[in-house]
């Protein structure tokens, strides 16, 4: 399983409303594995706010530092 694998499917077990893209996946490689689950949780508290129920990149990038 690809560190993106185990980014999505964490992601996508931690709510049942949102969900992520592989892409979106993808761009949170870059943050390092202590702080993946606490920035998946931000950009899922973003995305409720938002209306939002598919995260893709273009949206996951918003939350990048």
């Amino acid at each position: 399983m690809s560190d993106t694998d185990v980014i999505l499917e964490l992601a996508n077990s931690l709510d049942d409303k949102v969900s992520f893209t592989r892409e979106a996946c993808e761009a949170l490689l870059q943050v390092p594995k202590i702080f993946r689950k606490m920035a998946i949780k931000t950009i899922i508290k973003g995305a409720k706010k938002d209306n939002i129920t598919k995260v893709d990149a273009e949206y996951a990038q918003q939350y990048k530092p």
